[in-house]
């Protein structure tokens, strides 16, 4: 009894798909490589939020960010919400390409602009890497998230009563960072991208010096540089020590079965019934295809699903599957343009704007069953009709 029960635990579906996982969450970290020269590697997002405005003949509400990955210089433009690919690379060719040239690579997140054909068709022309992190893991771009608070931070001590303002106060905000000394770097984004320190106010109130012989050696560009690299490799190191200390490590080989927590679906809606509190934490179980990187995934989802399947290990969970026991069918998030399957309507409820009919979905049993509307069942009304008219229901 005591075998059978101990073999039975491990691989308890209800267990696997509901317990909260209480160990250090799966994927040591790996940074990003040190670029070899500024612009060679940049990363890009939109910070949107600001107030909509007419400035220099056209609405802007959102904001272009690019920041130099060695130099962490930061180029804030500002742009509508509703710009294309097309418009997004007219603004990266005028403000950076015509400055500093093409990068070898760009650090994006999956937003939909980065995922258009067009953009991918530019930068293969141009031969640049295009870096995509995976789905609901924004910690590879986690440069441009910090920048985007900080320009956040600054619109809002700045702009006070005067948001209206935001876009004239971009450049002054730009030259404040490229100014201001980095914490990762021991020296300013100017210095390290030209050289030299920009001459600012309070500067020209200090006194002049003559530098020794060591301390021009010292400001060499291209000792900088050096010097540079060696305290981001540093502090890289320093960052993945401290995050796997609270990580640890896992490996999946194609043909294995992971489930994937809820929070990778967080986007998408669930089934009316369902709570959040209550929903399920993992789903599926998914079949994993083929191993993306390091700590990365691709998954085989199945149709109607609108997610990207390369996922981190982070968000999965080993599935013990046995050719006697096959993985279960489980419910997924409802998503906007999937087409689900009614096979029969059970039960219903309420009157008027309250009416709701008890569906169960073909492929899943009747505890699956969900509560719908009448508007989300407006191509089954056959099914409808068929459950009034065995409860001989007008």
């Amino acid at each position: 009894m005591f075998s059978s029960v101990a073999a039975y635990v491990p691989h308890c579906d209800a267990c696997l798909r509901n317990k909260q996982a209480n160990q250090k969450p799966f994927g040591l970290l790996q940074p990003l490589p040190v670029p070899a020269r500024p612009y060679d590697s940049v990363s890009m997002d939109f910070v949107c939020a600001p107030p909509r405005i007419h400035f220099q003949g056209e609405w802007v509400d959102s904001v272009l960010t690019v920041i130099d990955r060695l130099s962490k210089r930061p180029h804030w433009i500002q742009c509508a919400t509703t710009i294309t690919a097309e418009g997004a690379a007219r603004l990266f060719y005028d403000h950076i390409v015509c400055s500093y040239g093409l990068p070898l690579e760009i650090v994006l997140d999956r937003d939909p602009r980065w995922m258009a054909e067009f953009w991918k068709g530019l930068h293969k022309l141009a031969e640049t890497r295009l870096m995509m992190s995976s789905s609901g893991h924004p910690q590879m771009d986690e440069q441009s998230e910090i920048y985007n608070r900080t320009l956040e931070t600054m619109l809002r001590c700045f702009c006070g009563d005067h948001q209206s303002e935001w876009p004239k106060l971009l450049p002054s905000l730009e030259f404040a960072c490229i100014s201001s000394t980095h914490s990762g770097l021991k020296a300013t984004p100017h210095a390290v991208l030209y050289g030299f320190e920009v001459r600012t106010f309070p500067s020209l109130l200090v006194a002049r010096r003559t530098a020794t012989a060591a301390e021009d050696f010292h400001l060499c560009r291209q000792a900088l540089l050096e010097e540079v690299k060696e305290r981001l490799e540093r502090a890289n190191e320093e960052a993945k020590r401290k995050a796997d200390q609270k990580r640890r490590e896992t490996t999946f080989v194609p043909g294995d079965w992971a489930l994937v927590h809820q929070k990778f679906f967080e986007s998408e809606r669930l089934p009316s019934e369902r709570k959040a509190k209550l929903s399920y934490i993992w789903y599926r179980p998914f079949e994993i295809d083929k191993k993306v990187g390091e700590v990365s995934y691709e998954l085989m989802f199945p149709a109607g699903v609108r997610k990207y399947p390369v996922v981190h290990v982070s968000y999965m969970k080993a599935y013990p599957v046995s050719p006697e026991d096959p993985p279960p069918h489980v419910l997924l998030p409802r998503f906007e343009e999937a087409e689900w399957e009614v096979d029969r309507v059970v039960d219903m409820r309420g009157k008027g704007r309250m009416l709701e009919y008890r569906v169960v979905w073909k492929g899943y049993s009747e505890t699956e069953a969900t509560w719908e509307p009448p508007e989300n069942l407006k191509n089954v009304k056959d099914a409808i009709k068929a459950f009034r008219e065995l409860h001989r229901l007008r």
